[in-house]
């Protein structure tokens, strides 16, 4: 073990000098936090088990069945040309996380395959040619929609994801290719792109990521010029919502979008505020604030992430009904099933991570590590093959339905099905869950300027490359629900030339999370007199040398919280974790709980859950039940003297069955009056 932890640690070290290519511009503005280079972390705590998960599912998936759909073109309002891009970039960020042969072959395979598919003209599509760029008309015109333009974006995230892998021309090439044939049908004076597709084109506007790339990458001035019309055609467009100066000006989310009068638009389709689509806009804006420096441009994307914070998140971290905002976070006891979609989980992480990145703001870590300890893990199976679509909050998990498959008689496909097509299952969660899974490592462990951030507390391993050389940080001895304390070893690697001391001088940034309100750190053994504030970084900056211990105690407690939006609905939290009753371990699930707590602190009894049957041990009694483990689990007193059993919520309903139906919110008494959506938010 020991040795395959020293060969483990060679591989970090000689992958941290590997970076991507390069940008032909000088952006004009430089991350505060920069993620680490490829191959630098590994995790093995929650998180890490998760993305070993994962990759087990991603590299498992068919290639040929995703590029077959470019090979065929026979789409119309289908979205199937969105599959490749999304599971490619997945894959990319795992290899990214952990560079092994097999998921390199797997790229380059998928790749070259793609990009056979590309005709003369240079496009990679998936429509037959009357359902090119083919316009709404009117923006409840559904009979036009079309996934066109979005799924082309995600083919040139794709490649764009290659060519910063391997620096490969030819990938490059192909990419300013699939744009040129895009750019030369849409724009002033050509087709308007936010009459092109679903959401008053919100979905087709946010291509304007992958162009900013791709003008980041090769310095050509029609990319630039295309991603600055995106932004001005929300602006101008009848078909749009002016959703980047109205969130530049502080506009709520809900109240940026339409509100159709179209009685078939009332659920799925109303107002075009769907979410994902949304903040993938300003993922893309974020591009454009680096190249450009504009301030508009950051203001416009910190204020939507403070909206979607303070109108839409709820207590697991994530956001939707319906896949649409619906001020959430006030809604959070509606009576549906349709909560927080995993596409719009993944890229509220994403985002996140662009806005920690940029800004060094400890707020966005504090969302990310809410969204990734409930909503983000809670919707991926046990073997990484396959995804939730949404993730109640109470209730029952399900599979994700696959989509787009020849043959549905409400999407269309034009085209029969041949005996040689690869068996199509894909779901769009399915593809995109692993895309928030992947971010997770790009914030864990970052740099600035000439220190550390550490911004996850995990057991892992990190080669940080500081001052022109590198430091192994290595956290051990965390295991939630029995030790809180986070050990951090400190081994910086000198320059001797410029370092002949076996002392190094750098700075660290720690993390102290929202929750944690009494947290102490102490640096060999002594307490840091540094300033230490939940939600804020505690930094510390002096002479390191090897075997330096950092501990981090952790004030990780079961605490009983309001539901947002009400005064006798609660829920119980410890740490990071929201906790729920699962009833394969809980019988009184869904029955009132009057939780004896003092000033919202509960005594909880700390058990361990493990095995298959479970087995529950708490010290005195064994209990069986029929499951899977579970991170933390405790028993907590009732007023009356009974207790009640609750798990973390990410492993509640784990069977995606009735069999592990769940309740994370509760009332001490009587039954909670679930409300209608759309209850409490008429919307303007």
């Amino acid at each position: 073990m020991f040795m395959k932890k020293q060969i483990l640690l060679l591989s970090l070290c000689m992958a941290s000098s590997v970076f991507g290519a390069e940008k032909a511009i000088d952006l004009k503005v430089e991350d505060k936090f920069k993620s680490l280079p490829p191959n630098s972390i590994r995790l093995y705590g929650v998180i890490g088990s998760e993305l070993n998960r994962s990759i087990k599912g991603i590299t498992a998936k068919n290639v040929d069945m995703l590029v077959y759909p470019f090979k065929v073109r026979a789409e119309m309002n289908t979205w199937r040309s969105e599959f490749w891009g999304k599971w490619f970039t997945s894959l990319a960020w795992a290899y990214d996380y952990t560079s092994t042969a097999e998921i390199d072959k797997i790229l380059k395979y998928a790749t070259s395959e793609l990009i056979k598919t590309q005709d003369a003209q240079g496009a990679i599509k998936t429509v037959v040619p009357d359902w090119e760029f083919r316009l709404m008309g009117h923006p409840t015109n559904f009979e036009n929609m079309t996934w066109d333009v979005w799924g082309r974006k995600y083919v040139l995230l794709g490649l764009l994801a290659e060519y910063e892998r391997t620096s490969d021309k030819h990938v490059l090439n192909s990419a300013m290719r699939h744009a040129d044939y895009i750019i030369e049908r849409i724009g002033d004076g050509k087709k308007d792109i936010s009459d092109i597709g679903m959401w008053f084109g919100i979905a087709s506007s946010s291509i304007l990521e992958p162009m900013a790339l791709l003008y980041q990458y090769t310095g050509e001035k029609r990319y630039f010029d295309f991603a600055n019309y995106i932004i001005e055609n929300q602006h101008k467009s009848k078909f749009a919502n002016d959703v980047f100066r109205k969130m530049r000006d502080g506009w709520v989310i809900t109240d940026v979008f339409h509100k159709s009068g179209d009685p078939r638009f009332k659920n799925y389709a109303a107002g075009g505020s769907k979410a994902y689509e949304t903040m993938s806009c300003f993922e893309g804006l974020l591009e454009m604030y680096r190249a450009t420096g504009n301030p508009d441009y950051l203001k416009a994307s910190e204020n939507l992430a403070k909206s979607v914070r303070d109108t839409e998140i709820v207590i697991t971290g994530s956001s939707s009904i319906d896949e649409k905002w619906r001020r959430s976070k006030l809604e959070q006891h509606a009576n549906t099933e349709n909560w927080q979609e995993t596409c719009v989980t993944a890229t509220w992480i994403k985002l996140c991570t662009q806005l920690l990145r940029l800004t060094g703001n400890p707020d966005y870590m504090g969302d990310i590590e809410l969204a990734a300890y409930n909503s983000m893990i809670a919707a991926q199976n046990d073997d990484g093959s396959w995804w939730c679509h949404n993730s109640p909050i109470n209730g029952t998990r399900k599979a994700a339905k696959a989509q787009c498959k020849p043959g549905d008689t409400v999407w269309h496909y034009r085209g029969k099905i041949s005996p040689n097509e690869p068996e199509f299952v894909m779901n769009c969660c399915v593809a995109s869950g692993p895309r928030g899974l992947f971010a997770l490592p790009k914030s864990a462990f970052m740099t600035y300027n000439n220190g550390i951030v550490v911004n996850l507390y995990e057991n892992s391993t990190a080669v940080v490359p500081v001052n022109n050389t590198e430091v192994l940080l290595t956290i051990s001895d965390l295991a939630w629900g029995s030790n809180n304390t986070a050990k951090i070893t400190v081994s910086p690697k000198a320059d001797i030339r410029k370092l002949p001391q076996s002392k190094m001088r750098f700075g660290v940034k720690l993390y102290v999370p929202q929750w944690s309100k009494n947290t102490k750190i102490l640096v060999n053994g002594k307490e840091v007199d540094s300033k230490i504030e939940a939600g804020k970084y505690c930094d510390i900056n002096r002479a390191w040398k090897k075997g330096d211990v950092i501990e981090v105690k952790l004030d990780a407690k079961v605490e009983m919280l309001t539901l947002p939006g009400t005064t006798d609905i609660f829920y119980l939290k410890y740490g990071p974790f929201v906790l729920s009753m699962d009833k394969r371990f809980e019988k009184n699930f869904d029955k009132p709980a009057d939780i004896a707590d003092v000033n919202g602190v509960v005594n909880a009894k700390g058990l361990i859950i493990c095995g298959n049957p479970v087995i529950v041990r708490d010290g005195t009694s064994t209990f069986f039940g029929q499951g899977v483990s579970s991170v933390v689990a405790f028993e907590v007193p009732l007023k009356d003297g009974s207790t009640r059993r609750f798990i973390n919520y990410s492993d509640a309903g784990a069977t995606w069955d009735s069999n592990s139906t769940f309740t994370t919110m509760f009332k001490r008494n009587g039954n909670i009056k679930y409300i209608p959506v759309g209850n409490l938010y008429k919307g303007k």
